[in-house]
């Protein structure tokens, strides 16, 4: 479909979207990755809530992912130093993720239907620093800006590329 949507085990194997030695398969990998990222977040002091896999068969069968792992964007992260402090004071927990952009579109009625709504710059401004802080924590190494505009850097990547 065009949306997620909310479904559950036996939907999936009664609307046919998997068999259920798939569903078996899928549930048994996303737990698997899912132990694997909490793990990594862990040793970088951040606690891996929750995440989405999208998996599907390949034409020869095989389980595959096809979108990102552990991303802010499909994951939530929180930062574990902060976090019985916080939770004990009834405050959110320090988050490195999407949550900005999820809470500003709601406070402007946006629910997903139609085109969304023009964001203020700080609300961009501050998830992009979430993001950035995000890959500095989980790969130990700096995020590097790249080069404006934008297109020119796509189109040149895009180019390199098509010589390998």
């Amino acid at each position: 479909g065009e949306h997620d949507e909310l479904i559950d085990p036996a939907g999936i194997i009664e609307r046919k979207l998997a068999t259920k030695v798939q569903w078996d398969e899928i549930h048994d990998k996303a737990l698997a990755l899912f132990k694997r990222g909490q793990e990594l977040a862990a040793k970088r002091g951040l606690i891996l809530v929750d995440t989405k896999y999208e998996m599907g068969f390949d034409e020869d069968g095989v389980l595959t992912i096809g979108d990102e792992v552990h991303t802010p964007d499909s994951s939530r992260y929180w930062k574990a130093s902060t976090y019985e402090e916080r939770h004990a004071k009834g405050l959110e927990p320090e988050s490195l993720d999407k949550e900005p952009i999820r809470l500003a579109l709601a406070a402007l009625g946006y629910r997903g239907d139609g085109p969304p709504p023009q964001l203020n710059i700080k609300v961009i401004s501050d998830t992009t620093d979430r993001y950035i802080t995000a890959y500095d924590r989980l790969t130990g190494d700096s995020f590097r800006r790249g080069a404006y505009p934008i297109q020119e850097r796509i189109e040149v990547a895009l180019q390199k590329r098509a010589m390998l």
